[in-house]
C-alpha cells in the first residue's frame, strides 16, 4: 500500500489532537466504570453480612454461572488474542485502504489510521469489560442471594475485573501510546504488503 509510503511520524502526531487523545481517556475509564462500581457494590455488601462460620454452600445455579464464567473467559481472551490479527490482517486492512483515491493528504491518512486504532482499541476493551461485567454479576448474584459472607474461592470471579483494569492501566492512552500503537499494529503491517 504506497499510499502510506509519505506519511511520517510527525504527520502523525500532528493529527492526535489532544481532544482525541482525552475522548480516548473518557472511554477507558468508562469501559472500568461498570465493573469497578459492580465490584465496590459487591464488597459493601458483603463486607455488611455475618461472617460464616464453616463450609459454604453455593447454589447449583451459581456452579453453573462460574463454570460460564470460566469458560467465557477462555473464549473471550482467547478472541482478545486473536481479534486484532484478523482485524489487522493485509487482506482486511486492504479492503479498507484501497478503496481510497491514490492522492490524499497526509493529514487525511493519519486520520484514517487514527480511525481504525480507536476502533481496534475500544473493541478490545470491550471484550474485556463483557467478561468482567458477567463475572461481577454472577458475583452479585451469590453476594445478594446468600445470608452470610461469601466465601474466598468467590472472590476468583473479581479476576476478569482486575485483568480489565491493569490492561487499561498499562495501555491508558496517551499520545505517545497511540504513536506507538499506530506505527507498530498498523503502519507496520501497511507499509509491509
Amino acid at each position: 500500500m504506497g499510499k502510506f509510503n509519505s506519511l511520517t511520524r510527525y504527520d502523525l502526531q500532528q493529527a492526535i489532537t489532544n481532544n482525541q487523545v482525552l475522548i480516548l481517556q473518557i472511554i477507558s475509564i468508562a469501559m472500568f466504570a461498570g465493573p469497578g462500581v459492580f465490584f465496590l457494590l459487591i464488597y459493601i455488601i458483603n463486607s455488611n453480612k455475618q461472617p460464616l462460620i464453616g463450609e459454604s454452600s453455593i447454589s447449583e445455579t451459581t456452579q453453573i454461572l462460574i463454570y460460564a464464567a470460566i469458560a467465557l473467559s477462555f473464549v473471550m481472551y482467547g478472541v482478545f488474542l486473536v481479534f486484532p490479527k484478523i482485524f489487522l490482517s493485509a487482506s482486511a486492512l486492504k479492503s479498507r485502504l484501497n478503496i481510497l483515491p491514490e492522492e490524499l493528504p497526509n493529514s487525511v491518512k493519519a486520520d484514517l489510521l487514527i480511525g481504525i486504532d480507536r476502533t481496534l482499541m475500544i473493541i478490545r476493551f470491550a471484550m474485556l469489560e463483557g467478561i468482567a461485567l458477567f463475572a461481577s454479576v454472577v458475583l452479585f448474584v451469590e453476594v445478594s442471594n446468600s445470608p452470610m459472607q461469601i466465601s474466598g474461592d468467590l472472590w476468583y470471579l473479581a479476576t476478569p475485573s482486575l485483568i480489565l483494569l491493569a490492561y487499561i492501566l498499562y495501555n491508558f492512552p496517551s499520545k505517545e501510546n497511540i504513536l506507538k500503537r499506530i506505527e507498530n499494529e498498523i503502519l507496520a503491517k501497511i507499509k509491509n504488503q
